[in-house]
């Protein structure tokens, strides 16, 4: 029992030591360079960045300059270098969140969309002909008014007016929201550590979220309020509205037209 108590102590130190690796903090001067890289970085002067990540990789091998040396160089447009980079900090065995974090970039890195496409292949002179264009549909009929028509034009319509001013501005509102939400996006993109990353990732999250409820609700509204536009009770001193909706199917693509009058 002795021998199995010792060993028991032995093997959990190990571990501890093990842990306490892992989370080690930069040497001083380590700790400079990786401060003064930051600042390059944050002013987007990418060269001097790595440069300071380097010296400092070479004083303190601490997986943290491995990471910026990655951003640095995918930023600066140097995938390879840059998924090299995620790689070695991949091997160094990082918590699942940063590891998620590298390889979302190794993705980004390796993604067709960043490899040029070539030119589209031209049409085969043996497809088949495009359908025609269907014919517009006929003019709505004008509705007979009732006696309890409203005599004055559409604009003056209390309950139209509250339900499209109230949908424009809060659609508005989501896409001020959304630009926020880009920002911050492209912010934590940018960012040279994982604490700058969370930080602005979960601000862009929110932001884009109250951006498109904004941008949802604002569509509800505004549409509520055309189509009590549409439909309200129309005076003989004032014409009803009539909508006219087109399309047309054509190569590439297809053309709808709806128009209004009121």
């Amino acid at each position: 029992m002795r021998l199995a108590s010792i060993g028991i102590t032995i093997a959990l130190c190990f571990v501890t030591r093990g842990a306490l690796a892992q989370t080690r903090p930069m040497k001083g001067e380590a700790k400079a360079h990786f401060d003064r890289g930051s600042r390059y970085y944050e002013t987007q002067l990418y060269d001097e960045a790595l440069a300071e990540f380097r010296l400092g990789y070479q004083v303190d091998p601490h997986r943290d300059f491995l990471y910026s040396i990655g951003q640095a160089e995918r930023l600066r447009g140097n995938c390879k270098s840059a998924v090299e980079a995620y790689k070695a900090f991949l091997r160094t065995n990082p918590p699942p969140q940063e590891a998620a974090l590298a390889q979302g970039n190794i993705g980004r890195c390796e993604s067709p969309a960043s490899v040029e496409t070539g030119p589209k292949p031209a049409p085969d002179s043996k497809t088949a002909p495009e359908p025609a264009p269907p014919a517009a549909p006929p003019t709505a009929p004008p509705r007979p008014p009732s006696a309890s028509a409203a005599t004055g034009p559409w604009y003056t319509d209390w309950l139209g007016d509250a339900l499209s001013g109230a949908g424009i501005a809060l659609a508005a509102g989501g896409v001020v929201a959304l630009f926020i939400g880009n920002g911050a996006a492209a912010s934590a993109n940018r960012a040279s550590t994982l604490d700058e990353y969370e930080s602005d990732a979960s601000r862009a999250h929110g932001a884009r979220t109250v951006g498109v409820v904004g941008l949802i609700g604002g569509g509800v509204l505004t549409a509520a309020g055309v189509v009590r536009y549409l439909t309200r009770p129309w005076g003989s001193s004032s014409a009803p509205p009539t909508v006219q909706v087109g399309g047309a199917i054509e190569k590439g693509g297809g053309v709808v037209a709806i128009v209004a009058s009121f």
